[in-house]
């Protein structure tokens, strides 16, 4: 008796892709991405200011260390979010 069913090697049919060869290859620094990088960077310098400024003028509190440390947490995330 002959077994009429497809052989378990046969290989269906590729599917088209919606997505072109390029957009796997384009370069890493868009235009847009470089502006975001630049905005993240902006923003950990702003607040680099703002904590200098809370140092000079909170100098007499005690728990003046728990705020920077507090700011310094949110300026590594805006330059690690820039990398």
């Amino acid at each position: 008796m002959e077994n009429n069913l497809p052989a378990e090697n046969s290989q269906p049919e590729k599917e088209s892709s919606i997505f072109s060869g390029e957009e796997f290859t384009a370069p890493a620094d868009y235009k847009s991405i470089r502006n975001a990088r630049n905005a993240m960077y902006f923003a950990a310098g702003a607040l680099v200011v703002n904590m200098i400024i809370m140092y000079i003028t909170n100098q007499e509190m005690e728990m003046v260390w728990v705020d920077l440390m507090v700011w310094g947490l949110f300026v590594a995330g805006f330059i690690l979010l820039g990398v």
